[in-house]
């Protein structure tokens, strides 16, 4: 069954709010492997403008991208170790994307995006498995930086409030980032009248405060 955008994006919604209340409970991180495995596979499957692999636990791949690659997703929550890949089933891979779920401030980015050819040149062997060292892939986001595309901005007053793809949040004063911006967000959202804490009574995070400003803003 072919899903939608819509329901995708509907999906990684309630997974990054799943995530923070788990995150807020304080679980430990290695329990959150699936819920930010699937957030990774998700947040791939839009990003590419393609579908789910049709069957769970599919040989190699996770997502088929609008051009009919296979893609493998992996998804982290340190930007440190190792990436493991099984050795038997990268035929059925086309192509490798890494996923970095920022438990802390829940946001998702795609930090290494590439051909299964270029994966293999910065891969190494083990057993029969074959590993990429994180090292590699922040030496290679950090030498090309990728711009974020911009989901929704809003203004109150002198201020501007962007929202990127990744989920992330930025608060502009007078075309000058503001950072850190929790305070001023908190701020205008007591002044337009949203709260500032979530069900669970904890104050919400940079990510869910922003967007629910900038969603009361473009009313």
């Amino acid at each position: 069954m072919s899903i939608t955008q819509k329901d995708l994006i509907h999906s990684l919604s309630k997974l990054l709010d799943w995530l923070e209340q788990e995150r807020d409970w304080g679980t430990n991180s290695g329990e959150l492997k699936f819920i930010t495995g699937r957030i990774g596979e998700i947040y791939t499957a839009i990003m590419v403008n393609g579908q789910m692999a049709e069957n769970t636990n599919q040989k190699g791949y996770d997502v088929v991208s609008e051009k009919n690659e296979r893609i493998s997703v992996k998804a982290r929550t340190k930007l440190k170790g190792q990436v493991n890949f099984n050795s038997n089933t990268l035929d059925y891979v086309d192509r490798v994307i890494i996923v970095f779920v920022d438990v802390e401030e829940i946001t998702v980015k795609i930090i290494y995006d590439a051909s299964i050819d270029e994966a293999k040149k910065i891969m190494t062997i083990q057993d029969t498995s074959v590993r990429i060292s994180m090292s590699k892939i922040v030496l290679n986001e950090q030498e090309k930086p990728k711009e974020e595309h911009i989901l929704n901005v809003a203004e109150f007053e002198d201020c501007k409030i962007v929202r990127l793809e990744s989920g992330k949040i930025e608060v502009y004063k007078k075309d000058s980032l503001i950072s850190p911006s929790k305070t001023i967000l908190r701020t205008i959202a007591q002044i337009i009248g949203v709260d500032i804490m979530n069900s669970n009574g904890n104050k919400k995070n940079q990510r869910q405060l922003g967007y629910d400003v900038i969603r009361q803003l473009e009313e």
